[in-house]
């Protein structure tokens, strides 16, 4: 059954009708019928009592009592009040007029030259004191720490220390037992995810753009990605590299902090569990499962060398891990109360399946018992 809800869109109120398993984007889409209007729902905001509403959301679940007015804003009107608000330009100052005396001696002459100097002087000093604190800005710029000229900042540091900093970290950032708490929150979230999983799945195939656009998209949330590099002598070498930068860039950094005796040998990069050697240096960090952050695993054939592996200005760099990594939790994401939910379901789901299945099987074997006697084949 269908429910009615009043929009207001550019001051006007329009009814919309929506089932109960519709999601709330549809709004925008009866919007742009009754307004001719070409809305972009990406763009779009529905609200209800002031409070932004999710438009994945099936009418079902957001809460919404039939006959309610929601508001529809794409996001211009904020432009249009900052258009009519623009200040007005600041009023010309008038030129002082020139006048030229014809009957001028000529002693007054240098005077009226030396004033024009006099002036000139003063107007292009604040041209100069504006280029000196330019330039002195620009001196006073920090400069990025690569003191190497790696091209990239570096943190070298011990698997100790890092084992050290981890422990730490682990009991300062315990969450509280809210925390594990399900909240109506937590299972609009989970309707809204199964809502867009059943949207892209309802979208049918996708092009190799649409797929590149998603997969870039996706990469540029991820921001830098820390890399770990583990030596053999227990060091550990960390920077961080652009989602959808390549292999490469990783492999040619390792190779300019290397010992030369160590780079002219044969090593190579893998990751574990399970052990994969890294041969496509090509392929982006994204492509290779590398993102939000990974460890990466230095190895030499087995008795060639022990260590050390890295030049003396490199090692030099040695101190604490960056306290802005959290690299475990990223490696080792908690399990959210909403995947916990979901696992539970599906377990339910299966276990009623074979309930089903197996008291089925034990009525069919109830029947066999029961069958009458001329239904047996043979007289027997």
């Amino acid at each position: 059954m269908a429910a009615s809800f009043g929009v207001l869109y550019n001051g006007k109120r329009q009814v919309v009708k929506l089932t109960p398993m519709q999601p709330l984007i549809t709004i925008v889409e009866h919007i742009s019928k009754i307004s001719n209007q070409q809305l972009d729902p990406s763009t779009c905001k529905i609200f209800h009592n002031k409070k932004e509403l999710d438009p994945s959301t099936p009418l079902r679940f957001a809460n919404i009592p039939s006959g309610a007015t929601l508001e529809l804003r794409t996001g211009q009107e904020r432009v249009l009040g900052i258009q009519e608000q623009r200040p007005a330009a600041p009023p010309e100052q008038p030129l002082l007029p020139q006048t030229q005396q014809p009957s001028a001696s000529p002693s007054a002459a240098p005077a009226s030259t030396a004033t024009e100097a006099s002036c000139q002087v003063v107007t292009a000093l604040p041209a100069a004191q504006t280029s000196s604190s330019g330039a002195a800005a620009v001196t006073q710029a920090p400069a990025p720490a690569d003191p190497l000229s790696l091209g990239r900042q570096i943190h070298v540091f011990s698997r100790a220390a890092a084992a050290e900093a981890e422990a730490m970290r682990g009991t300062e950032e315990e969450p509280p037992e809210e925390f594990f708490e399900f909240t109506p929150d937590d299972y609009h979230w989970v309707v809204a995810g199964h809502a867009r999983e059943r949207a892209r799945a309802e979208s049918g195939l996708r092009t190799q753009k649409l797929r590149e656009d998603e997969m870039r998209r996706r990469a540029a949330a991820l921001g830098p990605v820390p890399i770990r590099v583990h030596f053999p002598d227990d060091i550990i070498l960390q920077a961080s590299f652009g989602a959808l930068e390549q292999l490469s860039v990783l492999r040619d950094l390792i190779q300019k902090c290397l010992l030369p005796s160590v780079n002219s040998g044969k090593w190579q990069l893998y990751t574990t569990p399970p052990k994969q050697v890294i041969k496509d240096f090509s392929a982006s960090f994204y492509t290779a499962s590398l993102v939000p952050a990974a460890n990466v695993h230095f190895s030499v054939p087995e008795g060639s060398m022990e260590g050390p592996f890295l030049r003396p200005e490199v090692m030099a760099q040695q101190g604490p891990p960056p306290e802005e990594r959290g690299l475990a939790h990223k490696r080792q994401p908690q399990r959210s109360q909403a995947q916990d939910v979901r696992d539970a379901a599906a377990a339910a789901s299966v276990a009623a399946a074979g309930a089903s299945s197996s008291g089925t099987g034990r009525s069919g074997g109830s029947d066999a018992k029961k069958m009458p006697k001329w239904m047996k084949l043979g007289g027997k």
